[in-house]
């Protein structure tokens, strides 16, 4: 049974090539970056009693992530873990970033879905792991998955 979704961040979440917008301090711009839908989707899944994460090889700090995800308003949907490439010193597809995650919310990986738009680094990373997966077409939304 799936109880943690994780998702990648830039081309699944929020449009690709978001890095400035992190720079903003306008949250309106940073809202930007969201795909449609987003976060209607993110509240439907965690009141369906989804954990939600991120797994994302971003190059900024990860503070600087999780700061503009709570100027954003939609920190508060991430309860489970919320790890960057730029804290682990590894990229996806490596092992490590997804036993981080999955170690900070203990859970198998069985019960786990990784949601991202690159094959070799989200689908592969999570296929080496044992999880669930689901590739994405960058031009949707994830609101087309769960519908």
């Amino acid at each position: 049974m799936i109880t943690h979704i994780y998702f990648d961040w830039s081309g699944t979440i929020a449009i690709s090539h978001t890095k400035i917008y992190f720079k903003s301090n306008d949250v309106n711009e940073k809202l930007k970056m969201l795909k449609p839908d987003t976060i209607s989707t993110l509240e439907a899944l965690v009141n369906q009693g989804y954990i939600l994460g991120i797994i994302t090889n971003i190059s900024i700090p990860c503070i600087t992530f999780k700061k503009s995800l709570k100027q954003m308003g939609i920190y508060k949907y991430f309860k489970g873990a919320i790890v960057c490439s730029s804290e682990c010193n590894c990229i996806k597809p490596s092992k490590k970033i997804f036993e981080i995650a999955l170690t900070k919310d203990k859970v198998l990986p069985e019960n786990t879905l990784m949601i991202g738009n690159k094959y070799k680094t989200d689908i592969i990373g999570a296929k080496n792991m044992k999880m669930n997966y689901y590739l994405l077409n960058t031009n949707l939304s994830i609101k087309t998955i769960f519908v």
